[in-house]
């Protein structure tokens, strides 16, 4: 653990490096607490400077505050309720901490004064503060799903940080040089930050794999380690040269021809192993596990099915603002239309077209993609700040979207009784394990099974992470003569095979049918949980006395 953890320092030291960053004196510190820092840190506070908290205070960041950080996992864990606002806040918190224990080496210090480089660490806290900010409804689902096209939310966040007036007003604020500094940051490796902000071993990974071992029910501390600034030889080819035993040539002449690396030392070695292993472990069993992949793709499905649809039974603006996303560029949308859209203006559109719809398929279908009533229940109370509603006002969509759910509360309609129900997702999604299985599926019934594929790398030898041996050579992870595992071949894939009931009988499948082929599926091999064990152990439940969530919501007054 770093000295940031204590409580004696931590916020003295924070004020220290920001009135030195902002060449200001007794500057007045804003907090707030992180509750992914409770159980670990003794100041469980994240610190902000006016300027920065204005920042987070922009409507296209406040939007993220309801984009669930995990997607439709609030269906099968309703306690996962924590957003992209939370991630953004904790990112930047990480991001500080880095800078921080930079500016704690003179030598780095005195090189970011003589270099006029201040400026420029501003512009990385906003960039890694605002990070997350171009990610659509569901975070990443509709991206990989839907669009299929995995950088969309980095693209458009680059257009939002740079063309949103409010947002080019706070950084003017700060510096009239800032927004364009902050531009060249999002498109140039400045200060060899992408090492830190999008590697194998970044601030953005460190905090959403606390954030959501958290949320999701299990024990887990990672930290930032501190490292220190070296410069290796590089080859006539322009790579970096390496001993015969593989360790890093170092640069000991400036004028050579040099790269910057960020050295870890030996005794966090332990550390970086353990982060990536957890890495590992969470898109195994959360991230890209079989349940999830399934959740993900019933996105797909059921909005490809909403495309093709002619009826009415969907919102026009709903399925324009799909269309427009799967058959455009990030370079041709309309940021203000799309910085409306949300996670509740979504699972609204979806209920909506649940409700309207004639078609008990259809809207068994809608509710595959739309969250169990609990975990709507929660995240609305999360997102909507119902525990200070003495202090509220809430905003049309928001009395809009509480209205719907107390409808769904009361009534005993369809669509109540699926989100009402638990297991919901389970009596409708069946996974096929057996490869006899699926072929003799495909024999009887044809071409209905869907499929789905994630790979999980646990390292990837282009974003090297440089580490100290004991006797104080450098090696690259995967190189490293005390490393536990084999990194450099720590990728596999998670395939899955899968049918969808709403799917089936729409099809027109007789109920004899589909009694038939389930009776093929239902068999040990082919259950399984989603999530393992060592999950859901914490209950994080928003209220833990006397009032259910759902008399909150009864009882409330708009």
């Amino acid at each position: 653990m770093n000295d940031l953890s204590n409580l004696t320092s931590k916020k003295e030291i924070t004020k220290e490096f920001f009135e030195w960053l902002f060449d200001k004196k007794n500057i007045d510190l804003i907090s707030e607490i992180d509750f992914s820092l409770c159980p670990y840190y003794f100041d469980p506070y994240i610190y902000y400077p006016q300027e920065i908290y204005s920042f987070f205070q922009t409507k296209a960041m406040q939007r993220l505050g309801k984009i669930g950080q995990l997607g439709l996992t609030i269906s099968s864990n309703e306690n996962s309720y924590h957003t992209r606002l939370e991630h953004s806040k904790g990112t930047y918190n990480r991001k500080l901490e880095e800078m921080i224990l930079l500016y704690q080496n003179e030598q780095n210090r005195k090189q970011i004064e003589e270099q006029n480089l201040k400026l420029y660490l501003i512009a990385e806290l906003i960039k890694e503060a605002g990070h997350d900010i171009g990610h659509l409804p569901l975070s990443h689902i509709m991206e990989i799903k839907l669009i299929k096209k995995r950088n969309f939310h980095e693209d458009i966040g680059k257009r939002i940080l740079t063309e949103d007036s409010e947002i080019q007003e706070v950084l003017n604020s700060i510096n009239s040089e800032l927004p364009n500094i902050l531009k060249e940051s999002l498109y140039s490796d400045i200060l060899n930050s992408k090492a830190h902000d999008e590697s194998n071993y970044d601030v953005d990974r460190l905090d959403y794999l606390n954030r959501d071992a958290l949320y999701l029910g299990k024990n887990l501390f990672l930290t930032n380690e501190p490292y220190e600034i070296q410069y290796a030889e590089l080859d006539n080819n322009g790579n970096i040269k390496t001993n015969p035993d593989g360790s890093i040539v170092l640069s000991t002449n400036s004028s050579h021809n040099q790269s910057r690396i960020d050295v870890y030392n030996y005794s966090s070695l332990e550390q970086i192993e353990k982060f990536l292993n957890e890495r590992v472990k969470a898109y195994e069993n959360v991230y890209f596990s079989k349940h999830t992949q399934i959740q993900d793709s019933c996105v797909e499905l059921f909005l490809n099915y909403i495309i093709k649809q002619n009826s009415n039974n969907s919102s026009n603006k709903f399925k324009e603002f799909i269309e427009h996303l799967k058959n455009n560029s990030y370079k041709e949308i309309d940021l203000n239309e799309y910085l409306s859209w949300n996670d509740f203006k979504f699972f609204k559109s979806c209920i909506e077209i649940a409700e309207r719809s004639e078609n008990h398929n259809s809207t068994d279908y809608a509710c595959l993609i739309i969250p169990s009533l609990n975990g709507l229940m929660n995240f609305t109370h999360q997102s909507f700040s119902l525990h200070n509603t003495s202090q509220k006002s809430f905003t049309p969509e928001e009395k809009d979207f509480i209205l719907i759910i107390k409808k769904l509360i009361k009534n005993n309609n369809r669509i109540s009784q699926n989100l009402k129900n638990k297991n919901f997702f389970s009596d409708n999604a069946f996974f096929i394990n057996s490869q006899n299985n699926i072929e003799e599926i495909n024999k009887k019934f044809g071409d209905i099974i869907h499929y789905s594929e994630a790979t999980v790398t646990g390292y990837n030898p282009n974003e090297p992470i440089y580490i100290k041996d004991s006797d104080g050579k450098i090696y690259t992870l995967d190189k490293h003569p005390k490393r536990t595992q084999d990194w450099e071949n720590s990728k596999h894939t998670i395939k899955v095979h899968f049918l969808l009931l709403p799917e089936l009988k729409g099809k027109g499948l007789s109920e004899t049918e589909i009694e038939k082929l389930l009776n093929i599926l239902v068999t040990p091999q082919t259950q399984h949980k989603p999530f393992p064990a060592d999950y859901n152990k914490i209950n994080l439940y928003p209220l833990q006395a006397k009032n259910s969530m759902q008399k909150v919501f009864e009882e409330l007054e708009l």
